[in-house]
C-alpha cells in the first residue's frame, strides 16, 4: 500500500528562548500525513511542545521553513480554562454555534469516546481529565485536517487512555492527522503509524515501529542509555511515630463523597494512596490542601496536634503539599523561575521583610542544576514545559520538605529518567524520617516506590497492601471494586515489618 502523501512539512527549524540562552529547536523537522497516527516523541524539555506549537502557529521559529497548508487544532498538556466558564460556554467560543447543535455534536462525541462529559459545570469544579476532553471536544469542532494532542493521557485512567486512543484511530481512519506528542515510549510505540524522535531538540530518528525494537527507541530518546528502572535504591526508613492520623473522615462534597477514611502515615514511610480520581483522590487532595472541609472525623498531626484549618499554617505545621494541578495552584506562572523555585525558603533569603535577590538567584540555578531544569533563573515559570514545570514544583519542595511531604500525582508529565532521579529524592527523605503520602492514579508509578498501599474506590478505602503483597491484578481490580469485601477495612500495619 502507498504511503499517504506528506500534508504538512518543517524543516530545519530552530527556536531560541531567553535572549538565545536556551535552543529549544536545533535544526528539527517533521512530515505530517493525512489519515496517519504520528508519533512525536523525547524526553522532558526535548523540544517536542516547542516543534508542535511551531507547526500550529502559536511560535514563530527563529528560522527554518514550514511547508503545507492545513487546519491544525492542538490540544495543550494539561489545558487550562476560565474557572467560571463551563465547557458549554468554552465550545461556544471555540467553534460558534447553536445550542442544539453544539450538544448533538457533543452527545455523538461522548457516545463514540464511551466518556461522558458535563457540560454545564464550571470549570473550576471539574478534574484535569474532563477538562481535557471538553478542550478535546472544542478542537473537534474545528474540523481540523490535523490534531495535535500533547501528553494527552497525563490525567487519564488506563481505561480512558484505551478509550481515547480507540477514538482516535477511528478519526485517523476518516483522514485526519493525528499527532501524540509524548514521553511514555510503550504506549506511543503501540499507537502510532510512524515515529518521529526528538533529543536536544534535534531530530535523530524517524521511522515505523516495526523497524525499531522498543529497546533501540529508548536508547535514541536518551541519548545511547536503555530504559532506567523507576524502582528505587535504599530500603524503607525506620518506622517511627504516626506523622498524620485520618480518622472516620467523611465529606458532604459533590460527586463522590469521602467515607470513614480511617488511616496512619508514619516517620519514615512512604504511603501511596491510588484509584481512580474521580473515586476519591480529588476529593482527599481537596481536604489535604483545606478546599474541602470535613463532614465529620477527624485528621490530626504527630503528638495529638489538629492539621491546620488555613493554608498559610501548613509549612508552619510541618506539611508541605504538592498539589495535581501544577499550573492553577503548583506555580505563579507569571513570576520568574527564580521565585518560584525560592518560594519555600522565602523566610530564609528575607531580612527585616527585604529580599535578598543576590540570594534567590544564587539559590534558583542551584536548585536548576540540581534537577536538570534547562531553564533561566530569571525566565517566566510559564516558559518551562509541562515537564520542566513539574521538575521545578517537586525540587522547590523536596529541597524544603517538612515533616510530612504529600505529593499529589508527582509522575504527571515526567519522563522516566526524570520520575527516577524524582523518586531517588524522595526515598532519600523517606529514610532521613520523613513521612511521605504520594497521591497518585497511575499503579505502576505508585509501585516502583511504595512502602504500603492504600486503593480508594467510590470513596472509601477499598483494600490495603503491604510491599510484599503488591499485586497488579489484585490492586487493578480493588481500583475498580472487583474484589467483593475482601480488604476493605485497613490491615493492620506492624511496624516491626
Amino acid at each position: 500500500m502507498q504511503a499517504a502523501p506528506t500534508i504538512l512539512k518543517a524543516e530545519n527549524l530552530y527556536k531560541y528562548f531567553h535572549h538565545g540562552e536556551v535552543t529549544a529547536l536545533k535544526g528539527a523537522a517533521i512530515r505530517l500525513r493525512s489519515g496517519e497516527v504520528h508519533g512525536l516523541i523525547g524526553e522532558n524539555g526535548s523540544g517536542k511542545t516547542t516543534l508542535v506549537r511551531c507547526l500550529a502557529g502559536i511560535l514563530v521559529p527563529d528560522s527554518g521553513e514550514i511547508n503545507g497548508s492545513s487546519n491544525i487544532a492542538l490540544v495543550p498538556q494539561l489545558p487550562e480554562l476560565i474557572p467560571s466558564l463551563t465547557l458549554y460556554d468554552y465550545l461556544v467560543l471555540a467553534a460558534p454555534g447553536e445550542r442544539k447543535e453544539i450538544e448533538n455534536k457533543k452527545v455523538r462525541f461522548c457516545t463514540e469516546l464511551g466518556i461522558d462529559i458535563p457540560l454545564h459545570i464550571p470549570a473550576y469544579k471539574l478534574p484535569a481529565n474532563q477538562i481535557t476532553l471538553g478542550v478535546l471536544l472544542g478542537a473537534l469542532l474545528k474540523n481540523p485536517d490535523f490534531l495535535f494532542l500533547d501528553e494527552p493521557t497525563t490525567s487519564f485512567t488506563p481505561a480512558e487512555t484505551d478509550k481515547l486512543f480507540r477514538y482516535l484511530r477511528t478519526r485517523a481512519d476518516r483522514g485526519m492527522g493525528i499527532v501524540l506528542v509524548s514521553h511514555k515510549i510503550e504506549e506511543i510505540y503501540s499507537k502510532a503509524d510512524r515515529l518521529t524522535v526528538l533529543r536536544k531538540g534535534e531530530v535523530v530518528r524517524e521511522c515505523m515501529p516495526e523497524e525499531i525494537g522498543i529497546d533501540e527507541l529508548s536508547r535514541n530518546i536518551m541519548g545511547g542509555k536503555g530504559p532506567e528502572s523507576l524502582a528505587t535504591s535504599g530500603k524503607a526508613g525506620n518506622k517511627g511515630t504516626a506523622c498524620l492520623t485520618f480518622q472516620g473522615a467523611a465529606t458532604l462534597s459533590r460527586g463522590t463523597r469521602l467515607e470513614d477514611i480511617s488511616f496512619e502515615l508514619y516517620e519514615g514511610e512512604i504511603l501511596a494512596i491510588t484509584g481512580i480520581r474521580e473515586n476519591g483522590l480529588d476529593q482527599l487532595e481537596q481536604v489535604l490542601t483545606l478546599q474541602t472541609n470535613l463532614s465529620s472525623g477527624t485528621i490530626m498531626l504527630a503528638d495529638s496536634q489538629p492539621f491546620p484549618s488555613r493554608p498559610e499554617s501548613l509549612r508552619d505545621s510541618g506539611v508541605a503539599i504538592i498539589p495535581s494541578d501544577r499550573q492553577r495552584s503548583g506555580a505563579a506562572l507569571s513570576l520568574s523561575i527564580a521565585d518560584n523555585g525560592a518560594a519555600a525558603v522565602r523566610k530564609k533569603l528575607t531580612r527585616r521583610g527585604f529580599l535578598f535577590t543576590g540570594q534567590r538567584k544564587k539559590y534558583a540555578k542551584q536548585l536548576l542544576e540540581d534537577y536538570k531544569i534547562k531553564a533561566s533563573p530569571e525566565a517566566s515559570a510559564a516558559a518551562l514545559s509541562g515537564g520542566m514545570l513539574q521538575r521545578l514544583i517537586l525540587a522547590r519542595d523536596l529541597e524544603s520538605p517538612g515533616k510530612i511531604l504529600v505529593l499529589c500525582e508527582p509522575g504527571w508529565g515526567l519522563d522516566v529518567r526524570s520520575r527516577t532521579e524524582i523518586y531517588r529524592h524522595i526515598r532519600a527523605l523517606s529514610l532521613k524520617g520523613h513521612g511521605i503520602l504520594l497521591l497518585a492514579s497511575d499503579i505502576d508509578e505508585v509501585l516502583d516506590i511504595a512502602d504500603r498501599l492504600l486503593v480508594l474506590h467510590q470513596g472509601k478505602i477499598e483494600a490495603s497492601f503491604l510491599k510484599d503483597e503488591f499485586d497488579h491484578q489484585k490492586i487493578g481490580d480493588a481500583v475498580l471494586g472487583l474484589q467483593g469485601k475482601m480488604g476493605k477495612k485497613e490491615k493492620s500495619y506492624d511496624q516491626t515489618s
